[in-house]
């Protein structure tokens, strides 16, 4: 299987078929969420900006009145484009394959999102301190992963109960244990707590759920 699309380059193919958007617009969110997944929000100037877009400091000005207002430019796409994408592509090429067992299928599914969190976790850190202190845009994050998850994993839970290879408990609950258990272990990145192998991670969370979704 190929390795799974990063987030950059699913904001560029957004940003291209974006015809919204002046292609100085396009440079500028662009070279935004670049910086602001290498320097962090705070960190980033809008010198910094138009210097890594090649335009002019004004030029970012106009366009946009501040970093917050990038900041929501930014999201827009992600809502919009780039999360059902992500979710489809990952749906198609690790979601509904065919697995024998529970522990085939947690470990095609879990290995494969760890690994592409730890390889996107600065672009995701950016995300989510927008949505963090914008209620608007956390809500409509919250609208499209809820369909995201329910369209992606519904068909394949019910498979698997249909196998006898998952407990006959409520789908939402499925979700809930799933979701949970893997967000901790991205959670300790976002507070830097001690590191963790990733493979040991991976390992955990997969024998957590195995035992926590066995009929």
């Amino acid at each position: 299987m190929s390795e799974p699309t990063q987030i950059s380059t699913y904001f560029k193919e957004a940003m291209t078929e974006n015809r919204n958007l002046t292609e100085k617009q396009k440079q500028i969110l662009e070279a935004s969420l670049s910086l602001f997944a290498e320097k962090g929000f705070a960190n980033t100037t809008t010198a910094n900006i138009a210097q890594r877009a090649d335009v002019a400091e004004g030029t970012v000005y106009k366009r946009y009145a501040n970093k917050q207002e990038l900041l929501r430019a930014i999201i827009q796409p992600f809502l919009a484009v780039v999360l059902p994408r992500m979710a489809t592509e990952f749906g198609a090429e690790r979601v509904n394959l065919p697995f024998n067992t529970l522990r085939d299928f947690l470990t095609s599914v879990v290995t494969d999102r760890m690994h592409f969190v730890m390889a996107n976790i600065s672009v995701i850190k950016v995300l989510f301190e927008a949505l963090m202190y914008n209620v608007e845009l956390r809500n409509k994050f919250k609208d499209v992963a809820t369909k995201a998850i329910g369209q992606i994993f519904t068909p394949a839970v019910t498979r698997l109960k249909e196998q006898h290879l998952v407990a006959d408990i409520p789908n939402d609950m499925v979700f809930q244990l799933v979701i949970s258990t893997f967000l901790g272990a991205v959670y300790r990145e976002f507070l830097d707590l001690s590191p963790r192998d990733v493979n040991e991670q991976i390992t955990f969370i997969i024998d957590t759920l195995d035992k926590g979704l066995r009929p």
